[in-house]
């Protein structure tokens, strides 16, 4: 007969364990055992340790070294963002239970403009991928809702994300017209959409950047398991700005609502 210690349970939340039914029973036992379930919480020596990601989708799972572009909103939106994208476009972003982020013109609904409305952050050069999680409310009018990538140098900008206008799942729209300052102007030509009518749910964007072959490329998952690629832009300039926009190529009512929870960026393309 022996009486071991608990394994998952130690130091201050230790409690012994019987290994056969006639080893002896001490009533300070329980006394013991209470206090550890009272700490439990799944962190070393408070019980089994949950494994990162588990229960969660594939794409949905935090890096383990986030980037310092990273951002979870578990507690808002954080001080890294620029708001608004264009001082010419107010923007408000707020907290959601649950770590979602909001993002919407702070203008009267039925105001009407190309935009954006949106927030950024800077970036260096050379190959890299950003993703977010995004589900869109409101709208029906010319919005492009979802993730940008843009270049100061020669106002070249791109918006990925859903086509509020004739309910698209996916729509890459281009703009020759960025600023930080004024409002974008029509987009540039170059507008690749489709997928099937938008989502009611959440959607998962990337958009890569290639520095090597100067192409931009485009991916959604419906389901976060996989990425799935839609396309791509190649004689792309190295982009230097990244974030959240909602542009229209002509005019929308800045009614539309972008919830976002996490982005993330990786300093490379790979599919």
């Amino acid at each position: 007969m022996t009486r071991t210690s608990s394994s998952n349970f130690t130091g201050a939340n230790s409690f012994p364990k019987a290994d056969a039914a006639t080893d002896p029973f001490l009533r300070q036992d329980i006394q013991q055992l209470a206090a550890a379930v009272d700490a439990h919480d799944h962190t070393t020596g408070k019980g089994v340790v949950v494994t990162t990601g588990a229960g969660q989708l594939p794409l949905d799972v935090p890096p383990t070294t986030p980037s310092a572009y990273d951002d979870e909103f578990t507690t808002g939106v954080a001080g890294k963002w620029t708001v608004p994208l264009t001082t010419a476009v107010g923007t408000t972003t707020s907290s959601l239970s649950g770590g979602w982020a909001k993002i919407k013109s702070s203008l009267p609904s039925g105001s009407v403009g190309r935009g954006p409305v949106g927030m950024r952050q800077s970036i260096s050069a050379g190959s890299f991928q950003i993703m977010a999680k995004l589900a869109v409310l409101g709208g029906g009018t010319d919005a492009r809702v979802g993730l940008f990538v843009a270049r100061t140098a020669n106002t070249q900008a791109h918006v990925w994300g859903m086509n509020r206008d004739q309910n698209l799942l996916v729509d890459a729209i281009g703009c020759a017209s960025y600023s930080e300052s004024v409002a974008w102007g029509a987009y540039d030509g170059y507008d690749s959409s489709g997928g099937g009518a938008a989502s009611g749910f959440a959607v998962w964007y990337r958009i890569r950047y290639d520095a090597t072959l100067s192409t931009l490329y485009w991916d959604y998952s419906t389901m976060g398991l996989e990425w799935v690629n839609w396309g791509s832009r190649a004689s792309q300039s190295q982009p230097d700005r990244i974030g959240f926009a909602i542009y229209a190529n002509t005019a929308f009512t800045f009614s539309e609502a972008m919830y976002a929870e996490w982005f993330r960026y990786l300093p490379n393309a790979t599919f």
